[in-house]
């Protein structure tokens, strides 16, 4: 009795197919190609789905925003609101270290976000790391002073700060 595979070789692609491969690698290497640009997904779908989940994430419905912050994700890793909204929601589930994950994302997408710099900090507190929260406690700080708008994130940064140094923290 002769024995087949159950997992045959998949079959080789042809030089067209390989090209075609080679492009969105390259692609996604040095363009920003997104899957959504792969699968012609417009910004505006895009736009409706963070609008809803935001929505849930204010109302408090953080398990109900994460499906839809995953599949943004998914779809644009390179959209700093996307990453930060997403770690958020994991913050607010009580999952800090996949949250710390992807505030770093959004930190390195936008450098001068205090607010995610804030969160950065309350994600180190949770997990202990106190030096890594300090200083990110204080760059949120540093941060605050470029926008009125953050004067409230600049007041948390240094209630955090004062926790760390009172030897209070860990807690998110």
């Amino acid at each position: 009795m002769e024995h087949q595979d159950a997992n045959p070789p998949p079959e080789a692609l042809t030089p067209e197919q390989i090209t075609q491969l080679q492009s969105v690698v390259e692609g996604f290497l040095t363009q920003g190609l997104t899957l959504a640009d792969l699968k012609g997904i417009p910004a505006a779908d895009l736009e409706a789905v963070y609008a809803g989940a935001w929505q849930h994430l204010m109302e408090g419905r953080a398990a109900d925003a994460l499906p839809d912050l995953a599949l943004l994700v998914a779809h644009n890793p390179w959209d700093a609101r996307f990453e930060f909204a997403l770690a958020l929601t994991l913050q607010q589930l009580g999952r800090h270290e996949p949250a710390l994950q992807h505030y770093l994302q959004a930190v390195l997408l936008d450098p001068d976000n205090a607010a995610c710099t804030l969160r950065l900090g309350e994600c180190l507190e949770a997990l202990g790391q106190a030096a890594a929260a300090q200083e990110a406690y204080r760059r949120c700080i540093d941060l605050s002073w470029q926008s009125v708008a953050d004067a409230e994130l600049r007041r948390y940064a240094q209630l955090g700060l004062d926790r760390l140094y009172s030897g209070a923290g860990n807690g998110c």
